[in-house]
């Protein structure tokens, strides 16, 4: 059943299947070693795992400066030393009031939690 707020839909899924959570899932490493949490994916489009976000080049940009990685690819090297960027919540919530923010991303904690385990 989904959780409404502030007249909008929830799915509160772990098992998302957009295209953003594929894409997501192409680069989820084997064994995780360093994993980030984002609040939600922008809405609008822009997207880390579509390479088009402000997220993605400023991650880009600051492991390029600390490591040794080529500039193309950065995908693919971060996923195989190990990284990996979830998100709390798997809809996007920039569009909300703060207090409606509060509300998502406590309806989305036990969907992380299942994710996570």
């Amino acid at each position: 059943m989904p959780t409404i707020i502030n007249n909008i839909s929830f799915k509160l899924n772990p098992l998302n299947e957009s295209e953003q959570e594929k894409a997501r899932l192409n680069f989820k490493p084997k064994n995780i070693r360093f994993l980030f949490i984002g609040e939600s994916m922008p809405s609008g489009g822009t997207f880390f795992y579509f390479e088009n976000s402000n997220l993605y080049n400023y991650t880009k940009e600051a492991f390029l400066k600390n490591f040794n990685w080529p500039n193309k690819e950065f995908l693919k090297y971060f996923m195989s030393n190990g990284f990996y960027l979830d998100d709390l919540c798997q809809e996007p919530i920039n569009q909300l009031s703060e207090s409606d923010k509060r509300k998502a991303r406590n309806a989305y904690e036990q969907s992380l939690a299942i994710r996570i385990k």
